[in-house]
């Protein structure tokens, strides 16, 4: 009976090892592969879709609207995606390929998680069109 007890609890080690990724290293994470800042690159070509399509809308009003973009959800999907696809080593591994001489090598490790990635970024950027024209409906000088 103990070494089935043994053996159910090492099953259990092994399974949870993805589990073990700790709140701070997933910050670390998408801060050195700099989603954020890859999301803001997007994003700013979003707006500027915007701006062209709504010249009657101030400056002003496309200067102020980052400031009020909220990452905080969204970032905390993104860094969930990596934490349940990938394990600590694979997570090590695709940190220590982003660089910009590897690009290509981690793009294509990355392909594991594309699917989510893609799904969250397609919903949080339809948020944030849907943002974008409500304001930019609603904007009075």
């Amino acid at each position: 009976m103990n070494k089935i007890n043994v053996i159910v609890f090492l099953l259990g080690m092994f399974f949870s090892t993805k589990a073990q990724v700790s709140s701070n290293y997933m910050d670390n994470f998408v801060k050195h592969i700099q989603v954020k800042e890859n999301t803001q690159l997007v994003l700013d070509l979003m707006i500027k879709q915007y701006k062209e399509s709504q010249p009657n809308v101030s400056p002003k009003f496309w200067d102020s609207l980052n400031q009020n973009i909220d990452y905080t959800d969204y970032l905390s999907k993104m860094k969930q995606a990596y934490k349940e696809t990938y394990s600590k080593e694979e997570l090590d591994e695709l940190k220590s390929l982003y660089t910009p001489s590897t690009q290509k090598k981690f793009q294509e490790k990355s392909k594991k998680v594309a699917p989510k990635i893609y799904a969250i970024s397609n919903e949080w950027g339809r948020n944030i069109a849907n943002m974008i024209i409500r304001k930019a409906k609603a904007y009075k000088e």
